[in-house]
């Protein structure tokens, strides 16, 4: 049993090792071949232990951050903090690692066709409960490796992100296949099966060609100030404290901009913690910059609704004649921003917000912004309702200061999944983080230019935006979806007894 577990433990190693920041992106496909030999021949039970093995080992490999994050947010124990981190690593990666476990342990005793068709679309069933089980949590999927594979990643405009997973765990499935056949013929079967996964890459390689080749840029371009001043904004109790970052955040938008013109500046979530619309002191030095610079200045800071009294973490777009639209933050961290089930005494200090009533883009004059606030950038399915709204630019704000105890590691996986929705959206994607990274990433997933965690300073970049609707923007997770149908007919079809000849 040491050997079965320590063959788990391998593959959340090699799993984690694909992702940022170590981004060995060639592992992705092959990261799930010892969780797959070891899961053949096992009982549910046993399946089910390898499996939440691996989430949970997978989870602490990847966010090891996160209880240093939980206990400086919430201002716990490091016992308690710990406790919170090993349920959300739970809840995110361990049961539906172990649900897939034991139905992929399943299709190995049975039919090998079954198998190579239902434990990919069995993975995928489990990456979609990630991303929807409770709030839902879709950090690092499989798919999420191939970040900076421009060309590999231009077929999540059809299919998101879990095309890519489903290829890397067939791979791996025809690899461990090879490594041990299970029934007669197998390794012939795992070479033929390799065969044909190395097709299948083939042609996501050629549609991303094809894709980058055919993907015309528009004429005019549009500058774009991100304004990063490496100040951590959250939780200040003082009008004087939350001033001075206001302030703050103007001067050093003075000083870099050197004379530029950008049609659209960005500050990060939470910089302006005042109710802008509400309070025209606060607003009146917003309305200054706007006017020197002839932009639209958007900002992330609280908004009250007065029609309802409830409170939203919010953007502003400012310009020179006052606030011209807001955004209400959707997609609320749970306990952080809400409690989840009126649990009320586990939140921390901040878990006062409602999420927004719908998708709402943001008035610019070269066309709607979808704005997505900080984790938000996790969820295609927000960016894609944003675009459907008519948002030809995606800007994300962000706070990152609560994960900076990491170093870079949390922001460099945030961003590595944000490229995903520049792909899936054919939209280009700027974001402006406090403590880094900020970045704009253009339709075709490549990043660059980019403003490194720590740094003080203001990225100036040009951008294009676009109109259009991907197939993905259209039709939603339908590739996702048919995964979950194919594993359930697959785990269906091991129960019917094989015909004897």
């Amino acid at each position: 049993m040491i050997g079965l577990a320590a063959a788990a433990a391998l593959s959340a190693v090699l799993y984690a090792a694909a992702v940022p920041p170590w981004s060995i992106d060639v592992l992705a496909p092959v990261a799930l071949v010892p969780l797959l030999l070891a899961l053949r021949g096992r009982r549910p039970a046993a399946a089910l232990g390898l499996g939440v093995g691996f989430g949970l080992a997978f989870a602490v490999a990847t966010a090891w951050w996160l209880p240093a994050m939980v206990e400086h947010f919430f201002a716990v124990s490091a016992l308690r903090a710990a406790l919170g981190s090993t349920a959300i690593y739970l809840f995110s990666a361990g049961l539906p690692f172990g649900l897939f476990a034991v139905g992929a342990a399943r299709l190995l005793g049975g039919r090998r066709g079954l198998a190579y068709i239902g434990i990919p679309a069995l993975w995928v069933t489990a990456e979609l409960m990630r991303a929807g089980v409770f709030t839902g949590l879709p950090w690092e999927l499989l798919g999420h490796a191939l970040h900076r594979r421009v060309a590999l990643i231009q077929v999540v405009d059809l299919t998101g992100v879990y095309g890519l997973s489903f290829l890397c765990v067939l791979t791996a499935l025809a690899a461990a296949e090879v490594l041990r056949p299970f029934g007669p013929g197998g390794r012939r079967s795992g070479f033929t099966a390799l065969a044909a996964a190395a097709v299948l890459w083939t042609g996501v390689a050629d549609y991303g060609e094809w894709r980058l080749s055919h993907l015309a840029t528009p004429e005019r371009s549009m500058p774009v100030a991100l304004v990063q001043a490496n100040q951590a904004p959250a939780r200040q109790p003082s009008r004087l404290r939350r001033t001075e970052t206001l302030l703050a955040y103007a001067r050093l938008t003075r000083s870099r901009l050197a004379g530029r013109r950008p049609e659209l500046i960005v500050w990060p979530e939470n910089t302006a913690s005042f109710y802008l619309d509400r309070e025209p002191a606060a607003l009146a030095p917003l309305r200054q910059l706007t006017n020197e610079t002839g932009g639209v200045l958007l900002v992330g800071g609280p908004r009250r609704d007065e029609s309802t009294g409830t409170l939203h973490n919010s953007a502003y777009a400012v310009g020179d004649a006052g606030v011209l639209g807001t955004y209400d933050k959707m997609r609320l961290v749970p306990f952080a921003e809400y409690a989840p089930f009126a649990l009320g005494a586990l939140s921390g200090p901040t878990a006062t917000f409602a999420p927004g009533a719908g998708s709402r883009t943001v008035p610019h004059p070269r066309g709607p912004l979808g704005v997505l606030i900080c984790y938000e950038i996790l969820y295609p399915d927000v960016a894609a309702d944003l675009v459907r709204h008519g948002a030809r630019l995606l800007v994300n704000i962000s706070n990152d200061a609560w994960a900076d105890g990491a170093g870079p590691t949390a922001a460099l996986q945030m961003l590595s999944m944000a490229v995903f929705r520049a792909v899936e959206t054919r939209r280009w994607v700027v974001r402006a983080a406090t403590t880094g990274i900020s970045a704009s990433i253009a339709p075709t997933g490549r990043v660059g230019p980019v403003l490194g965690a720590g740094a003080a300073d203001v990225l100036p970049v040009d951008v294009y935006p676009r109109d259009g609707l991907t197939v993905y923007v259209r039709v939603g997770d339908v590739f996702a979806g048919s995964c979950v149908l194919a594993a359930l007919a697959a785990l269906v079809a091991t129960l019917v007894p094989r015909a004897r000849t």
